[in-house]
């Protein structure tokens, strides 16, 4: 495996795969199961969530150049995708509709509604779990636009050899704001929990890629963690599995459970090997938002028909509404990665015609 490349790391693209599946069991549970899943298993999925993929941002831009008109491209990419995922939404909304699985106020009411969907205002309530998993997306553009800008401002190397501290201090900055003050009147705890996460994924590029994480160092970071959940939960007065409270607001507890994936993933870094199954999530990983728009049609279309699986026994009906998840996100994700590289090639294509007509 390639570990480490000037442009892309292949074990990221891996871990963004994993990631996307972590999404769509969480989604599972909380969505369609909350009727009948136990509290504590829902939150045993929270293990593996966002913060994780901001870890992995963060990681990720430790390898390129970051400049701040190469940011505004990449976001502005990414929210083409969303506004062409809004029109697809739309389509299978009318399909559903007229085949009677959905009422037709599930779509659009209008072009402004248009307008408000592509600014992250959702309003499709046949699809519950596309609203109510989007926040992801403004908290991400915020924080990388940030960041952007400030390693820009200061310089990457300077940045680079300062990084730890700029960490210890938004850490500082969000344990203040998190404690009921704050920051020129506004309400950042959220923005600040991430960048966090995005900050300490950055601060990977200081680890030597050809080296194994020393099993000594990763258990004793194991027991650090630990111990800050049992702590930070007991500050908080929450139950010892209540990780969603924790996760809304984003609280120390939070970010404690959340440091589990990340250290798993730093101990597992050279220890996998290619293989078919490698190659297949890193896919997913490199297609990763097209994935994340895929559970949210996949996890809503669960959580209307999951009352269709006659079974008590909740392992059984939460596994079986999962594969079937699995099987429509794929599904979905694979036809709007289809459908955007054939719009991008006619629109490259077009381009080329008018410029030689222009030449001419």
């Amino acid at each position: 495996m390639d570990v480490k490349n000037k442009t892309r790391n292949d074990y990221i693209d891996f871990l963004r795969g994993i990631a996307a599946f972590g999404i769509i069991s969480i989604h599972t549970a909380f969505w369609s199961g909350q009727k009948y899943i136990p509290e504590w298993f829902s939150n045993m999925t929270l293990f593996l969530d966002v913060p994780f993929f901001f870890f992995l941002s963060g990681w990720g831009s430790s390898y390129g150049k970051i400049e701040l008109k190469k940011t505004i491209k990449s976001l502005g990419r990414i929210w083409c995708k969303w506004i062409l995922y809004i029109i697809f939404l739309e389509l299978v909304s009318l399909f559903l509709y007229f085949i009677g699985a959905l009422p037709l106020t599930a779509g659009l009411a209008d072009l402004r509604d248009f307008v408000d969907n592509a600014f992250f205002k959702v309003s499709f309530t046949g699809f519950r779990v596309v609203a109510g998993s989007i926040w992801f997306m403004p908290v991400y553009f915020v924080v990388v636009i940030c960041f952007t800008i400030f390693i820009t401002v200061i310089g990457v190397e300077r940045f680079k050899a300062d990084s730890h501290t700029y960490l210890i201090f938004m850490v500082a900055l969000f344990l203040w704001v998190y404690f009921g003050n704050s920051f020129l009147g506004l309400d950042i705890t959220q923005i600040l929990f991430y960048a966090i996460f995005w900050m300490i994924g950055f601060n990977m590029f200081r680890h030597d890629q050809h080296d194994k994480y020393k099993s000594s160092c990763f258990l004793k970071n194991l027991a650090i963690i630990i111990l800050g959940i049992i702590t930070t939960n007991y500050l908080q007065e929450l139950k010892l599995y209540d990780i969603q409270t924790a996760k809304f607001t984003s609280s120390p507890k939070y970010a404690f459970v959340s440091m589990l994936s990340i250290e798993v993933a730093k101990f597992f870094q050279n220890r996998i090997h290619c293989g078919k199954l490698f190659a297949f999530f890193r896919h997913i990983g490199r297609n990763a938002i097209f994935y994340f728009f895929g559970q949210g049609m996949g996890s809503s279309l669960i959580f209307l028909y999951v009352n269709a699986f006659d079974t008590d026994l909740w392992v059984l009906k939460w596994i079986g509404a999962l594969i079937i998840n699995i099987i429509s996100t794929i599904i979905f994700a694979e036809t709007l990665q289809m459908v955007y590289k054939i719009i991008v090639k006619v629109l490259n294509v077009a381009i080329s015609v008018m410029n030689k007509d222009n030449k001419g």
